[in-house]
């Protein structure tokens, strides 16, 4: 199979450090964890997705995973760029 997708028109194999760097199917949202103690740890990261709702749905799991396995934080918070940063 991959030999013959080799032979196929403009198609390059990636190295390990290009292959990280693919990105698609997927959107950016801000993420703010609240920490019991009252503590905030701002950050974000990069959900895989075909739609926007999916991508939000992403993001909503990771803080409800976050809040239950994570010893100390009480709260998360998401921001997905799809819906406009801030709506």
């Amino acid at each position: 199979m991959l030999k013959n997708i080799l032979t196929l028109e403009r198609v390059t194999i990636l190295n390990k450090k290009q292959q990280q760097n693919v990105r698609g199917g997927g959107g950016y949202c801000r993420l703010t964890i609240i920490y019991s103690n009252g503590g905030r740890e701002p950050g974000g990261g990069y959900f895989l997705g075909d739609t926007g709702q999916d991508i939000s749905n992403a993001a909503s799991n990771f803080c409800s995973q976050t809040v239950q396995s994570e010893p100390g934080v009480s709260r998360c918070f998401y921001d997905c760029e799809h819906d406009g940063f801030g709506q």
